[in-house]
């Protein structure tokens, strides 16, 4: 089956769709932005750039896989896509854990090194 033409999807949008779609694809290239400009530096010691663009480019992802519209032009199957925004909700914590320890350290005790450790076995399971 083919899929509509995709002018003819976005008549049948709602406003709330488009502009999901609009933030989770601004989303998804700034995370691949962040990604390419981590690849040209130098130092790769610090990876709170590329941490933060994998956390905008699941996020961005996830929203655009949550418009229905948007799937089925892809021709993605809404299973496919339910068990996709189901892996990414709960993988999405562990980059930004990372980011955070990253950016502020490990926290009291190593806490929150713990929180997206354990939030990344919780992602696993």
């Amino acid at each position: 089956m083919l899929a509509p033409a995709p002018l003819a999807i976005l008549a049948l949008m709602s406003g709330t769709e488009l502009l999901g779609g609009a933030i989770g694809v601004t989303m998804l290239a700034l995370g691949l932005a962040s990604v390419l400009a981590w690849t040209l530096t130098r130092a790769h010691r610090d990876r709170s750039l590329v941490l933060f663009g994998a956390w905008c480019g699941l996020y961005g992802a996830r929203l655009v896989a949550e418009q229905e519209p948007i799937v089925e032009t892809l021709g993605v199957s809404s299973l496919v896509a339910d068990y996709f925004i189901a892996f990414v909700t709960y993988a999405i914590n562990v980059p930004i854990g990372l980011f955070v320890e990253s950016v502020i350290g490990k926290g009291w005790k190593q806490s929150i090194r713990r929180v997206w450790q354990l939030q990344a076995v919780y992602a696993v399971a």
